[in-house]
């Protein structure tokens, strides 16, 4: 989406802990660097979520900066577990937060309906922006979701849906926990759809995708979400369309695809890879 607008990414180091807050600082620092784009809830491939304290950080050195916050908050809905944190926006004193909403994890893709929270100088060019797109959206789709909220049937969804994903969360951990080899270590999300798997060394996700998709199955190789696109011994695991049975399934098939390939590295067997 950047590079279709001419636009180009910076981008700033993950930790543990959510975006590197020094790496942050010094991106932010730069004149060419206009705004920043992150997902503090649920984090998108990692199913990472920052401290509250984290978030204080992170608006106070763009406030320093002069710079907006574009918050990605399309999953916020969907936690499942521990207790909810203030989003970017609610601890935005600074008009500096721009918050992305959306209808389609929480709800189906199909519904295409999003919103957007801003204040100040933001509200303007947002609307502007808004009429030379397509001037508005589906009004009776917009309405049919307003009354479906309003009564109470989105809540009661969201109920059935949070407790659905906790159930395939907790199926992937206890999958991964009995197949993934020694090494391998894996976030625990509270809420959303994914989480991020990183494999030991020698392994690469460039080269186990191919052979899990082999194996029927599908999963996300880590270096898809690296901006230059460097080799990666990551994976996003999604629950979004899986049942736990599938969940127990496909990380059976995943663990097996992995020892094998491990297996022929230290005989001297298949194919060499060489990482640069």
């Amino acid at each position: 989406a950047m590079a279709a607008l001419g636009l180009r990414a910076l981008p700033v180091p993950m930790r543990k802990a959510g975006i590197d807050l020094d790496g942050l600082d010094r991106a932010l620092a730069r004149p060419d660097v206009k705004a920043l784009y992150t997902i503090p809830t649920f984090h998108n491939p990692l199913g990472l979520s920052t401290t509250l304290e984290h978030r204080r950080e992170l608006l106070a050195i763009a406030a320093r900066h002069g710079k907006a916050v574009i918050e990605d908050a399309y999953e916020m809905d969907l936690r499942y577990a521990g207790k909810a944190v203030a989003s970017l926006a609610g601890l935005d004193d600074e008009g500096q937060v721009v918050q992305l909403l959306s209808f389609s994890k929480s709800l189906f893709p199909g519904v295409r309906i999003g919103a957007v929270v801003a204040r100040g100088r933001h509200v303007d060019a947002l609307l502007a922006l808004r009429h030379a797109a397509d001037l508005g959206g589906a009004l009776p789709l917009q309405a049919a979701l307003a009354d479906f909220m309003s009564t109470g049937a989105y809540e009661r969804h969201l109920a059935s849906q949070r407790k659905r994903l906790k159930s395939r969360r907790d199926a992937l951990l206890a999958a991964l926990a009995r197949e993934m080899p020694e090494g391998a270590t894996w976030t625990q999300p509270v809420g959303g759809l994914q989480l991020w798997l990183e494999l030991p060394e020698p392994l690469d996700s460039r080269e186990l995708y191919a052979d899990a998709m082999r194996a029927g199955v599908l999963v996300s190789p880590g270096f898809q979400f690296n901006c230059d696109g460097r080799p990666s011994r990551g994976f996003r695991l999604s629950i979004g369309s899986v049942n736990e049975a599938e969940i127990a399934e496909g990380i059976e098939r995943f663990g097996l695809v992995i020892r094998e390939r491990l297996e022929a590295g230290a005989s001297g067997g298949g194919r060499a890879s060489i990482h640069i």
